[in-house]
């Protein structure tokens, strides 16, 4: 997929709500234009393809779903806020990537270094705003 078409497909993502928006969690959102070329960076250097990803702190989903039309294997998308995460999966749905990408409420500060039910991830992507 050229980047043309992953930023078209990313422009469809439906951002957070502002007046939703948790401060608190940092739920800043990445913007199409910023997540197309983290992903297709990460794609050029063979870690989407064919590979299982995890998006921390997916929020409403837009790397994730980036690597899902890349050509990942799998797509886990991990946030603790179930606003987000309800989001996400609207996204997830009309992206049609459902049997790519799956969604778990967990803070992943507290996870455990090996968790159980997820699958070994080759790659981790995550996008913050530094402030």
């Amino acid at each position: 997929m050229r980047l043309r078409d992953l930023e078209q497909a990313l422009q469809r993502v439906r951002p957070f709500d502002t007046t939703l928006q948790k401060i608190d969690l940092e739920q800043f959102p990445t913007g199409f234009h910023i997540a197309s070329r983290l992903v297709l960076a990460a794609a050029e250097n063979d870690d989407i393809e064919g590979c299982v990803v995890a998006d921390l702190g997916t929020g409403t989903g837009m790397l994730g779903i980036g690597c899902a039309l890349m050509g990942a294997s799998a797509v886990v998308g991990l946030d603790a806020d179930l606003d987000a995460l309800v989001i996400a999966a609207e996204n997830i749905e009309a992206a049609d990537v459902e049997e790519v990408m799956d969604l778990v409420q967990c803070d992943v500060s507290s996870m455990p270094l090996r968790p159980t039910g997820l699958p070994t991830i080759d790659t981790v992507l995550c996008s913050f705003v530094a402030v």
